[in-house]
């Protein structure tokens, strides 16, 4: 285990500083920041959809016991649960979007 660590840190100190990444220049840096507020409040709001949703089984109770009356009633959604079901999707989908737009502005 000892040798790995010594391997890549002798590998660093082989690397000339010039040829480093070098970090972002000012004119991104506001976008990043935009960027980073809205991955924050997407994030936190994708949580608190996900947190809010009823689970759709009930595990092994429900496969023995009540299986029938769930299947009875499957197509009767409540309105609720299918939008916050859609929202998630949405905010799924925003939150994956931010995070390649991040990745590419870079940090």
């Amino acid at each position: 285990m000892n040798w790995i660590l010594n391997s890549i840190l002798l590998a660093q100190a082989a690397v000339p500083p010039s040829s480093l990444p070098q970090q972002t220049t000012t004119s991104s840096a506001p976008a990043h920041l935009f960027f980073l507020i809205i991955y924050f409040i997407i994030s936190a709001a994708l949580v608190a959809a996900i947190l809010s949703q009823t689970t759709k089984s009930e595990g092994l109770s429900g496969t023995i016991g009540g299986g029938k009356r769930e299947t009875i009633f499957k197509g009767a959604k409540k309105g609720w649960e299918e939008r916050l079901e859609q929202i998630t999707n949405y905010l799924a989908v925003a939150f994956l979007i931010c995070s390649t737009i991040i990745t590419i502005i870079g940090f």
